[in-house]
């Protein structure tokens, strides 16, 4: 599987589809932020910094979970587009990413944290191969340029990422999980017996 993977037929699909998204991305993008509707909100931008780095996790995580398909193991995409789709439900409005760098995804209509059908509205943009790129691209600017940083995906989700909970709140859920699961292991063990 991994000798398809690399043929020059491949790479040139690959080339060519994405010269091709490339191309759709550039037109389409722009068209659609031009003419969606503005968003009013109430909350502060987030910074873009943490922004940055947070999406940069999250596709380390994506591209680390799809790494088995040069192996030919393809439900491992599966796996690595679901995670971009729903990250931003996972822990209450927060993908890995958001969690370490302190930020949240809200939703505008009640402030509540992003749900799952926000979620895959906010990212549908980036499962599409070669599109996916473009929209990164774009999607950057937009959080640089909008004095609160909605990008086009917020805007179709009617979300925004604000300042939320700090790394040392991950740590302790992550202390929680772990003493749960300890206590569980504990109560499931049988008693020891006492050799004399």
């Amino acid at each position: 599987m991994l000798q398809n993977f690399l043929t020059f037929e491949t790479w040139q699909f690959y080339f060519y589809s994405i010269v091709f998204s490339l191309m759709i991305g550039n037109i389409i993008l722009p068209l659609v932020n031009k003419f969606m509707r503005v968003i009013i909100s109430p909350y502060n931008k987030a910074h873009q910094f943490k922004r940055l780095l947070a999406s940069l996790i999250d596709i380390f995580l994506c591209l680390l979970i799809c790494y088995p398909v040069i192996y030919g193991d393809f439900y491992f995409l599966i796996f690595g587009a679901s995670y971009l789709l729903f990250k931003d439900a996972i822990w209450e409005g927060r993908s890995l990413g958001k969690a370490l760098m302190g930020l949240l995804v809200i939703s505008l209509k009640d402030g509540k944290p992003c749900n799952v059908s926000q979620s895959v509205l906010r990212n549908a943009i980036f499962i599409f191969p070669g599109i996916n790129i473009v929209g990164f691209v774009f999607e950057l600017m937009l959080v640089f340029k909008d004095d609160k940083g909605i990008r086009l995906g917020d805007k179709f989700a009617r979300t925004q990422v604000v300042e939320g909970k700090e790394v040392p709140e991950l740590v302790k859920w992550v202390e929680i999980i772990l003493s749960h699961n300890r206590s569980m292991a504990e109560t499931e063990l049988p008693p020891k017996e006492v050799i004399s």
